[in-house]
């Protein structure tokens, strides 16, 4: 987890195949955050709070309860895609649906369930599978099956509401951070958060007891043309039917911007928002998903501009021809996030954003050593650097 002057924050939209867009971006920032630093530091060592909705719920799993790399992160998410489209026949129909014009992806589901008389387009049983061969395969001394979502080391739950100047209580581990996955229930008017620490006043209790696999195969269920996913039955909790979340919520940001007002009242955040791509022209219900993210990002981005410094990025127009064969290969992708990052428009913020990092992990490394008077000028300096527009 940051110590730092601001409260940073990591929202990742769902986006289905084009995940891994975001993860790309985010191995771009993390790299140059740690050009000339000797000790290389990893997401949850400069975040605070990470979340995301659909395969974003799931790289915000990887990132922040397992505290994966993002090398690790690209390889496991890049594997699971294996693991969803298991059958070459199924893979060459979904490769055709990225490059024909169908009017929406439940057409595309009809085409694939013919063929495997079973299951719809996306499966989830395979999450479950990926995250049991993960656990092996990392070497974790844990069971993937009983592996609850909520982290052990963060059991103290967080009473903000009690006391307005609170902040969530320091872990027993330092390199703990907070990090949520969004599902949908069936009747609901808004997601919920599967929280990996306790907030007293939000989290419903059943959720405490939530295994690591079924809030991953909950919050896969938000994505489009995924199937509903029901958690496992236990007689002394009520079940839950999550599916697809509705096109409003497929950026998170506003429920994060929530979540971290309630956790640490009256901080300043800096806000990293990363998107997941644009949908291919006519794929009518994709496209429509991915520019309702975009709306909630240019909304949210009005709401805060002159409160809370905030960047988004998304890989939009170099994106929209990407199939499923480029995106398992990966170097296609790979030239479409560079060009995108390398815009004009685009560089000038991450190198920002990078900057508003850097300086204050320079500060936190220096300022035991400042006098009162130079501690002053350097803070006078990020502050600066913050408020750039």
């Amino acid at each position: 987890m940051a110590t730092s002057e601001h409260i940073r924050l990591l929202s990742i939209d769902g986006g289905g195949l084009r995940g891994l867009s975001a993860i790309m971006v985010l191995k771009h920032i993390m790299a140059k955050i740690n050009h000339d630093r000797a000790d290389k530091l990893q997401p949850y060592e400069v975040f605070d709070l990470i979340g995301g909705t659909g395969v974003g719920g799931l790289i915000a799993l990887m990132l922040g309860r397992l505290h994966m790399s993002l090398d690790k992160v690209e390889e496991a998410y890049i594997e699971l895609l294996g693991k969803i489209f298991h059958s070459s026949e199924v893979v060459r129909k979904l490769s055709d649906h990225m490059s024909r014009d169908l009017d929406t992806s439940y057409e595309v589901a009809q085409e694939v369930q013919a063929l495997s008389k079973v299951e719809a387009e996306f499966r989830t049983d395979p999450v479950k599978v990926w995250l049991n061969d993960l656990f092996r395969r990392m070497r974790w001394n844990r069971d993937g099956e009983t592996e609850l979502l909520k982290d052990p080391d963060l059991e103290v739950p967080c009473k903000t509401y009690v006391n307005p100047s609170a902040q969530i209580p320091s872990s027993s581990n330092a390199n703990s951070l907070y990090s949520f996955l969004t599902a949908w229930h069936t009747g609901d008017i808004s997601p919920q958060m599967l929280r990996t620490y306790r907030n007293a006043e939000y989290q419903q209790p059943e959720f405490h007891k939530l295994k690591m696999w079924e809030a991953a195969c909950a919050t896969v269920a938000a994505g489009p043309g995924f199937v509903p996913f029901r958690d496992e039955e236990d007689k002394h909790l009520p079940r839950h039917n999550y599916t697809k979340v509705p096109l409003q919520w497929n950026n998170p940001i506003n429920l994060m911007f929530c979540e971290a007002q309630e956790l640490w009242k009256d901080k300043k955040f800096l806000i990293l928002s990363i998107g997941t791509g644009a949908a291919p022209k006519g794929k009518t219900d994709l496209e429509e998903a991915f520019h309702e993210a975009e709306k909630v990002a240019d909304v949210f981005e009005h709401m805060i501009r002159h409160q809370h410094p905030y960047y988004r990025f998304n890989v939009e127009e170099e994106m929209d021809k990407i199939g499923l064969a480029e995106l398992q290969e990966g170097p296609e992708i790979a030239r479409a996030v560079d060009d995108y990052l390398s815009r004009l428009t685009v560089e000038p913020r991450l190198n920002e954003y990078v900057e508003a990092i850097m300086s204050e992990e320079r500060m936190k490394g220096i300022v035991l050593k400042l006098s009162p008077i130079e501690r002053y000028a350097a803070k006078r300096k990020l502050t600066k650097i913050l408020q750039m527009p």
